[in-house]
């Protein structure tokens, strides 16, 4: 829902669907910059049949934050 706003209000296309997670990660809460790069290297693919789709192409990934 994030992204799809973002799209929204930057006119710009969103597709959910061209990155795959597979891997799980731990919570970041707390993490430094270097270890939440660590954390989520190679936790995030981008599916054979969809990497035609992004070829060439600059993307953003929105994750979603909490603070409490």
């Amino acid at each position: 829902m994030l992204a799809h706003e973002v799209g929204r209000l930057a006119r710009l296309p969103v597709d959910c669907s061209v990155l795959a997670r597979v891997r799980r990660t731990i919570s970041q809460v707390g993490l430094s910059p270097e270890q939440r790069r660590r954390n989520v290297a190679g936790a995030f693919k981008v599916p054979k049949a969809r990497a035609s789709v992004i070829k060439g192409k600059k993307i953003v990934v929105i994750d979603d934050v909490i603070m409490l």
